[in-house]
C-alpha cells in the first residue's frame, strides 16, 4: 500500500483483493466475463472489495462501447457500465 500511495496512478491490482476468489467461486459468472473480456478487448478488469464494481484502467484512446457490447452479450441488456477518469 505505501508502495501505490507514493506513486498512485501505477495499477492498483498490485494491492490485491483478498475477497475476490470466494466471490469468484459464489458466482461464477464473474470471472467467466472478465476472461472474456479480457481476451477480446485486451483489458484487465479488477474487482471493487466484495465485488459490488468491476473496473478497468485504460487509456484515453479506450472506447467504452465494444467492450458494453460484450458485457451485454454476456450478462444480458441490463448490464451497464460508466467511463471515468482517475483524478490524481
Amino acid at each position: 500500500l505505501a508502495a501505490w500511495l507514493q506513486k498512485p496512478a501505477a495499477d492498483p491490482a498490485a494491492l490485491g483483493n483478498d475477497l475476490s476468489l470466494p466471490v469468484f467461486r459464489k458466482y461464477l459468472a464473474l470471472p467467466m466475463a472478465l476472461e472474456v473480456l479480457q481476451a477480446k478487448h485486451g483489458v484487465t478488469f479488477r474487482m471493487t472489495g466484495s465485488g459490488s464494481v468491476c473496473f478497468a484502467l485504460v487509456g484515453a484512446e479506450a472506447s467504452l462501447e465494444p467492450i458494453l457490447e460484450t458485457l451485454r452479450l454476456l450478462w444480458g441488456e441490463a448490464a451497464w457500465g460508466r467511463e471515468t477518469q482517475l483524478l490524481v
